[in-house]
């Protein structure tokens, strides 16, 4: 619903679409479904203008893929 919008005016609605992103790679991650998590968060970082959200966001991305590293480690075993 936003994405109309954010198109148009990315600078006005970056950060709101960003915290829309993260909260879905957030219900992602917590489902388990990290690839599509650390998507969703890489598409926020994008979105993002404020610092101190994309420090979040990319504190996101890197313990995703901490954990997605370590899901494809544990099932080589």
């Amino acid at each position: 619903m936003l994405t109309p919008f954010w198109r148009r005016n990315s600078a006005v609605h970056g950060d709101q679409m960003a915290r829309i992103l993260l909260l879905q790679a957030i219900l992602r991650e917590s489902s388990n479904v990290c690839k599509e998590a650390c998507g969703l968060a890489s598409r926020a970082l994008a979105a993002a203008y404020d610092l101190s959200l994309k420090e979040e966001i990319q504190a996101f991305i890197e313990r995703c893929a901490a954990g997605e590293a370590g899901a494809e480690g544990e099932a080589a075993f």
